[in-house]
This record gives C-alpha cells, structure tokens and sequence, in this order.
C-alpha cells in the first residue's frame, strides 16, 4: 500500500497526477483527505480517500495495520501534519519520498515542525538548478532525484486545448480582445512570510501590495493599450485582494478575477507578471513574456526565474517601474509561442516519479 500525504495547493497539484500513474498502473494507494484534497478538482479519488487522526499512535497503528510500504508527500510553508507523518512512518522503517513543488525552502520543509531536518529516503526535485540549491541548503545529495515537476506534465496539453473553464464575462472578455492583455499572479506573501523581518525572519523583503503598486506606476500613461488581470492565489482573501488593488488604483487598469486557474488563461493573454508564483514558470515554459516583481528581495531561493532566457526579474524599488514599463513596451499580441525544452523533463514527471517509488516499494 502506497499513503499519499499533503496540505497546500501547490503541493497536492504536484502529486495528483502521480496518483494517476499510480492507479494506471494498479497500485493499491490510499490519500489522507486534508487540505486542498478536499478540493473539488481532486473527487476522482473520492474512493481512495482517508481520515488520519492527528495523534502520533494513531497514526502509527494505520500505518501497520494499512501495510504501508511507501509514504509519498510533499510538505510546503504551513502545514507540517505530512511530515509528521513521514517521521512517524521513518522511524517504523517505511520509506519516505518526498516531491518539491517548487523551487524554494529545501531544507525548511524538512524541519518545519521545528525538529531536526528529516531526511526522507528519496528526495525529488523539479531540475537541475533545484538539485544543485537542494545541496547548497542542506539536503543529502545521495537522496537527491531530478523527476520533473509532475504538476506541470500537461502544462503544454493545456495550454495547446485553449480551454478557459469559467465564463470571464462579457466586459472581460472585450477588453481581453481589445488591448493586450497582462496576467498577474498573485500571492498571499504577507500572510505567508510577514511583513517584517520583526515579525518573520523569512520576510521577503517585500509584500504583494508592494509588487502591485509597481505595476500600476509603470501602467500609468499606457492603460490605453493594456488591460490586467489579477489571479489570486487559492489560498488569497479575494475581498482584500480587491480592496488592495482598488486602493492603489488598479481599478482604472483592470479586474481582480477569481474562480479560474490563470494556467486557463495563458492562451488569451500577451504577457505574465507576479512575484514568485508558479504560474510565472508555467508561462515562461510555453513563451510568454515574463516579468517577475520581487522588489527588494531578501530570500535568494526566490531568485529561480532571474537567468531564465527573456524573463525579466526586478528585485529592487530604485529602477522598478522604469524596468516594468519597459517591459510593457515590449510585449505584444503575436507572441510566437516557442514552447522551452524544460517541457519535456515535466512532461515525463509522473512516470519519472513512480519509478522512483518502484525503487523502493518492498
């Protein structure tokens, strides 16, 4: 039997497709039902699905009378109750294989309970730049896989279908068609690593309000041609998103969108912007300009899209809106959509990662 455990969005995405090479190929498989698996998009497992009590016995006990072989999990920047699990599931000698959703915190999602840094038995990563921070931070090198990211398996299938899954409305829609159009995706950056180094000693050194407001000062004197979108973050409050946007200005610019993944929206739009999210990566792997607006970034693992070919990464206030209007200059409606070769690593990504749990699946 193979337990499947984790809390956030980007951590769940990142082994729902595994779950499905899994079953294609006739494992037994159980998923421990928190967090975004609760989540509609995640139903087809609806049969599969368990409730792990929180208690260190308990869990233990169904981890033997289940016969788990293989604990598959991701753990992200909140919720440490999958490596608690993986703790647990170590020290009763059942392996441990943990999938990195992105391109950050490889060492403190292996001790963000506060204990030691936990080793699983096999640690996978998106790519080689992740292998080589994953070292560089800590994490045993001998444990170290390169699988892809198996989130992004059918980043190139999705963006090819050209599927918007929710009705944007018809004003949107119009300006969509008329002005070029600008995806920023957002993050809950305060809510996640503060707004200080007082108050969080991972501050970024920046907020999500700082990286809006830049984006609008650069807006100004162009809104004309450029329509935006904001995306927030599934974890996000909406509402103060909106407030925030609305606060800064962002009205005359564009709309706040919710109850759409901005991957649905890549096909429509000339270019993306945010901070760190993924969403930046998806969009850089099928050719759409990027610019990354990380203003006086502190956290140097944020730094991954900074020598991507064309991305465009702003990572202090002096010369920000200079550098965001000039990329707004540059960005057009016939993108020729030149799709990376990183796509094919991900693509393989599922496959790659059940390989590696056949590895050690006694």
């Amino acid at each position: 039997m193979i337990l499947v455990s984790a809390i956030e969005v980007g951590s769940v995405r990142s082994l729902l497709p595994v779950c499905t090479e899994l079953l294609n190929q006739k494992f037994d498989i159980i998923v421990d039902k928190k967090g975004f698996f609760k989540e509609k998009e995640c139903n087809y497992l609806d049969s599969l699905f368990v409730n792990l009590d929180y208690d260190d016995s308990s869990i233990k006990s169904f981890l033997i009378s289940n016969s788990v072989k293989v604990l598959l999990f991701s753990v992200n920047i909140n919720d440490t109750f999958p490596l608690k699990i993986a703790r647990i599931a170590q020290s009763i000698n059942i392996n441990t294989i943990h999938v990195l959703d992105y391109w950050n915190g490889y060492v403190s999602r292996m001790q963000l309970d506060g204990g030691k840094v936990f080793q699983p038995t096999k640690y996978l990563v998106p790519d080689e730049y992740a292998k080589k921070e994953a070292i560089v931070n800590g994490v045993r090198e001998n444990d170290i896989v390169i699988t892809g990211q198996p989130a992004l398996s059918d980043n190139a299938e999705a963006f090819l279908q050209n599927n918007v899954s929710s009705n944007l409305g018809v004003e949107i829609a119009q300006n969509i068609k008329n002005k070029k159009t600008v995806l920023f995706a957002s993050e809950p950056v305060s809510l996640d690593q503060g707004e200080s180094l007082e108050e969080n000693k991972n501050f970024r050194g920046y907020v999500e309000k700082d990286a809006l407001k830049v984006l609008i000062q650069s807006l100004k004197g162009i809104n004309e041609e450029f329509y935006v979108i904001i995306v927030p973050h599934p974890r996000q409050n909406i509402q103060e998103l909106k407030a925030t946007w609305r606060l800064l200005g962002g009205d005359a610019y564009g709309d706040v969108l919710s109850g759409i993944r901005g991957r649905d929206l890549l096909p429509l739009v000339s270019g993306v912007s945010g901070m760190s999210s993924t969403l930046l990566y998806e969009a850089w792997l099928v050719g759409i300009p990027v610019l990354s607006i990380q203003p006086g970034l502190l956290i140097d693992s944020l730094r991954m899209m900074q020598k991507k070919d064309g991305v465009i990464f702003i990572d202090n206030y002096n010369s920000s809106v200079k550098v965001a209007k000039k990329w707004l200059g540059t960005i057009n409606n016939k993108i020729k959509y030149i799709f990376q070769s990183d796509i094919n690593l991900h693509i393989n990504a599922p496959k790659s990662v059940v390989s590696e749990i056949i590895s050690v699946y006694k």
